[in-house]
């Protein structure tokens, strides 16, 4: 076990376990987030979308797609449309700038792989 102790001797930092595994694991994050929100455990579709300008979105919902009720994020909303090809797909709107879509593309990962798990 490794400490890490501050010059400053801040209690912020003071006695941590800094190699003990994180406690903001993905599927206990996402467990919160719809117990607090009341969203039932439903999987994202494998085919997720992310969609910078909010285009896409608008044209899907003109034609029908809906807000899907398992969506555990604070932050965005996902709807979802089935394909005439192929299975429904999932389109995050409006996740503009680098940090933040590459946040909501690991997030859609998570709660695909957690829904999965569970």
């Amino acid at each position: 076990m490794r400490h890490w102790f501050p010059s400053n001797g801040s209690a912020l930092f003071a006695a941590k376990d800094t190699d003990a595994p994180s406690v903001f694991r993905s599927e206990a994050l996402l467990r919160e987030t719809r117990r607090q929100r009341g969203l039932p455990n439903q999987p994202v579709p494998d085919i997720c979308l992310l969609d910078p300008d909010g285009d896409i979105v608008r044209r899907l919902r003109r034609g029908g797609a809906v807000t899907h009720p398992g969506w555990a994020c604070y932050h965005t909303e996902l709807v979802t449309a089935a394909l005439p090809v192929a299975a429904t797909i999932g389109v995050v709107g409006c996740a503009v700038g680098a940090s933040f879509a590459v946040l909501v593309a690991v997030s859609t990962a998570e709660q695909n792989q957690a829904s999965v798990a569970e």
